[in-house]
């Protein structure tokens, strides 16, 4: 009996936890050209036995690109206004999963326990 109400509790706690409703699929990275490029850097340490030479990199550019006009910072201020009363936006949707999977689990534990406690009554009540 305790085994099977832990395997339910288990069980209800991973269905709750697994992202099935998740976006896309995850699958694994695709290439890696950093992984790729020190492959070759010791590759070469190894091969030459010296250090290899690194290329320059190039600064950043600073510049946030061109400015918003009225109408735009208008549009962007009003969209943040918007996500901040939308209740799944603010990540309520993932409060909500977690509280209907721990009723769920809770459910399905009274459920079993009363139907153990039918069966072990019923089989008490022919065994005597």
């Amino acid at each position: 009996m305790r085994k099977q109400i832990a395997l339910s509790l288990a069980a209800a706690f991973l269905a709750v936890s697994v992202p099935g409703w998740a976006d896309s699929a995850t699958t694994s990275p695709g290439p890696q050209p950093v992984r790729g490029s020190v492959d070759r850097a010791v590759a070469q340490l190894v091969h030459d036995g010296a250090a290899p030479v690194l290329a320059p990199v190039a600064p950043a550019e600073t510049g946030a690109g061109p400015a918003l006009t009225d109408a735009e910072r208008r549009d962007l201020e009003q969209r943040h206004a918007a996500l901040k009363k939308d209740p799944v936006a603010r990540g309520g949707g993932s409060a909500v999963m977690i509280l209907v999977g721990t009723a769920l689990s809770i459910g399905a534990s009274v459920y079993l326990i009363l139907e153990l406690n039918k069966n072990n009554d019923s089989t008490q009540a022919t065994a005597h």
